[in-house]
């Protein structure tokens, strides 16, 4: 009977073991998910800034538009919810200054109504929520892109 107990300790302990293992390899993961998402966010930020010079027309300048916000929302809403630590989106810092002034504009040429009868608030919520939870300033006229700042230039 003895033998039976300590085999049977032997398994609880392997199987406890085996559980931590896998706690701590999709922990791993997850957080390598995250390291991702970051990283790719950052190289498609880049790259959305880098094509504000080819910006022709009005649909193509709120795209532009759109596309900022839906990559820093995407990073706002991993922060709101804990999942990415205030200390990575330092990195983004201005550009969420830029966003903030983004959305402003949205609103002011009524975007919202073109697109769905809301506000940018509303729309990009995560951003909204991370504005007000850290107090992000609005950024100057003159650091949104060109194309923002020209919008009534284009076609």
């Amino acid at each position: 009977m003895e033998i039976g107990i300590f085999t049977s300790i032997i398994i609880a302990v392997g199987i406890f073991g085996g559980f931590f293992m896998s706690y701590q390899q999709i922990r791993s993961l997850k957080k390598q998910q995250y390291d991702e998402t970051l990283r790719k966010s950052m190289s498609d930020l880049y790259e959305v800034y880098r094509t504000d010079f080819n910006v022709e027309t009005k649909a193509e300048c709120e795209l532009l538009a759109t596309r900022i916000l839906d990559i820093l929302a995407v990073l706002a809403k991993l922060n709101n919810k804990g999942i990415i630590d205030d200390d990575l989106l330092e990195f983004v810092e201005f550009d969420l200054e830029i966003a903030k002034g983004i959305m402003k504009w949205y609103d002011k040429e009524g975007l919202g109504k073109k697109y769905s009868p809301s506000s940018s608030a509303k729309i990009w919520s995560n951003l909204t929520i991370y504005f007000k939870k850290h107090k992000v300033k609005i950024c100057k006229d003159a650091a949104l892109p060109d194309c923002i700042r020209n919008y009534n230039d284009l076609k």
